[in-house]
């Protein structure tokens, strides 16, 4: 599965005229996907990359936590 991250994976394609079409032509710089394994999740309070654990409930309900602090993020 891949995601597309804006501002991240960079890449430019070199886009030349095809007949009367009018499509942007030169240099066109975007966004490539990269794999989701390649993504990390950001804090809301300190707005920096976490690592993401899974807290099972007595229940036998799962929730995401932030790895380090033990917050539960849902």
């Amino acid at each position: 599965m891949y995601v597309v991250v804006a501002g991240v994976n960079l890449i430019i394609k070199h886009q030349r005229r095809t007949g009367d079409v009018r499509t942007q032509t030169g240099r066109i710089e975007r966004e490539a996907p990269i794999h989701i394994s390649n993504v990390k999740l950001v804090a809301p309070k300190t707005n920096q990359a976490v690592r993401v654990g899974y807290l099972v409930h007595e229940d036998g309900s799962k929730s995401r936590r932030i790895a380090g602090t033990n917050e539960i993020i849902d």
